[in-house]
């Protein structure tokens, strides 16, 4: 793993030992959204931060800290300390607390889904490659193949996420990968069989084949409709059978600490 060469900053005077943390913090901060100091580097050790920055060892272990916890950094005891900067970890930190703390529903997330997938749709009939075209017929094709559940979530997740990559707009994709893996986590609380979920995704693969037929021909308005009942319709089924919508606050909440978790960096 290559080390970082973080840049030769010497952060301005402060009063307190909280301020200069804060101010090596978003000097670092800086370097790793620039990409100047990229994800996997190898941040130098606390020792030699601290004489670049002329600060005490301390002062640049706070600031390290508090990159930790916003899941910029991840320290590893006897290892070092290694940005971990992927856009899913930080949208699923970010937005996970702004569900919790506004009580946002799991219709509300269902919703916003639809709104983004129909965006993403419009986006993708202009932006999209044969290349992307290709990927979406693949996991069609592997659907009906998959050996147990975590091989359907995982092919179906490959369509769904792949509509939204073919719009080539990387905040878009973020955000709709993040609701999609919450969509999806809440599905597998409803306790379905293999067999349940075979029927399911069976029922609606003539839905996706005419989703890229209509790609292909680069007719927005079909291709974004069909993209639009696809989501309704499929969101009916897994609510008509196991109850999607009614999921509660508790399970929503749990779902939302897994995502964030480190381990899924």
């Amino acid at each position: 793993m290559a080390r970082s060469r973080a840049a030769k900053t010497t952060v301005a005077p402060f009063n307190g030992r909280r301020r200069i943390a804060d101010a090596i913090a978003e000097d670092l901060r800086g370097q790793i959204a620039s990409g100047a100091i990229p994800h996997g580097a190898r941040l130098p050790a606390e020792r030699d931060l601290a004489e670049r920055y002329r600060v005490s060892g301390p002062t640049v272990r706070e600031a390290l800290q508090g990159l930790s916890s916003m899941g910029l950094l991840d320290v590893r005891h006897g290892s070092g300390t290694y940005v971990s900067a992927l856009a899913d970890s930080l949208v699923a930190k970010a937005l996970g607390t702004v569900i919790q703390l506004q009580g946002v529903s799991v219709q509300d997330i269902i919703g916003m889904l639809a709104a983004l997938d129909g965006y993403a749709a419009r986006l993708a009939a202009i932006r999209s490659t044969d290349e992307d075209i290709a990927s979406l017929e693949e996991a069609i094709a592997a659907i009906p193949a998959a050996p147990d559940i975590d091989g359907i979530v995982r092919e179906v997740k490959h369509f769904v996420i792949g509509l939204a990559a073919a719009a080539h707009d990387p905040l878009l994709l973020a955000l709709v990968r993040f609701l999609v893996d919450v969509q999806f986590e809440l599905a597998l609380t409803t306790g379905s069989t293999f067999e349940e979920w075979k029927n399911l995704v069976a029922a609606l693969q003539p839905d996706r084949i005419a989703i890229v037929e209509a790609l292909k021909r680069r007719d927005a308005d079909e291709f974004a409709a069909r993209v639009s009942a696809f989501n309704a319709r499929a969101i009916n089924l897994i609510d008509a059978e196991r109850g999607l919508r009614s999921r509660g606050s508790a399970q929503l909440a749990g779902i939302l600490a897994q995502l964030a978790a480190p381990e899924r960096r």
